[in-house]
């Protein structure tokens, strides 16, 4: 797999976690080397959801965390207790590997192709917060990335939240629809005590090798 350079920071897989209807505030968490949850515990967890993701979870060499995420529509319990099942094992197994591995470790085991079509949209939002904090559009596929100024004027009328500090990591999300809706979450903070602030600089930093 050819992945963006930016990916390469992306240096050890530290764990999983998966969600329904994109509600990240209340996913669970997969962990290396613990018990894989059981169909029945997946079952029960699932519901009546048709809307199911995984995001693959990496730190860089800050300790600053990135993931890859992929979303599926329309599986029944016993496919999302294999998918769980396949992905916990690609963490067992891959966790001190090269990005370029891990993911191509997940597309051969999840019948995925992550990354190999353009981008549709660029979003800045919280990390497990998107949807409780709110998240902002700042580019679709067709545009010109926004120059600073006007980027921090649409966050300032658009999403101001996104503009103070915030309890977690604010980020930088590549979204892509084909073959399957996924993308990447990419840091994009400045360390401010225990909160975070947008780092509008490195977003512009980031953007064009994904957009140009």
């Amino acid at each position: 797999m050819t992945i963006p350079t930016t990916l390469r920071r992306l240096q050890r897989l530290t764990n999983l976690q998966c969600a329904t209807d994109g509600r990240w505030e209340q996913a669970i968490r997969l962990c290396p080397q613990e018990p894989c949850p059981t169909p029945t515990a997946i079952e029960a967890w699932l519901g009546s959801s048709a809307d199911f993701a995984i995001e693959m979870f990496f730190a860089d060499t800050q300790g600053d965390p990135h993931f890859v995420g992929v979303r599926w529509i329309g599986k029944d319990a016993s496919q999302v207790a294999d998918l769980v099942a396949k992905a916990h094992d690609v963490l067992d197994r891959y966790r001190g590997r090269p990005v370029e591995e891990v993911l191509t470790a997940f597309d051969a085991a999840l019948g995925t192709r992550l990354l190999s079509n353009a981008p549709a949209f660029l979003e800045i939002g919280v990390n497990n917060l998107w949807k409780s904090v709110g998240s902002l559009v700042i580019w679709r596929g067709g545009e010109r990335i926004p120059a600073r100024d006007e980027l921090e004027t649409r966050l300032c009328r658009q999403a101001p939240q996104l503009l103070r500090e915030q309890p977690k990591e604010i980020m930088l999300e590549i979204g892509y629809v084909d073959p399957q809706p996924h993308w990447i979450g990419l840091y994009a903070s400045r360390g401010q005590g225990d909160h975070y602030l947008l780092d509008l600089d490195e977003v512009l930093k980031m953007a064009p090798e994904f957009c140009e």
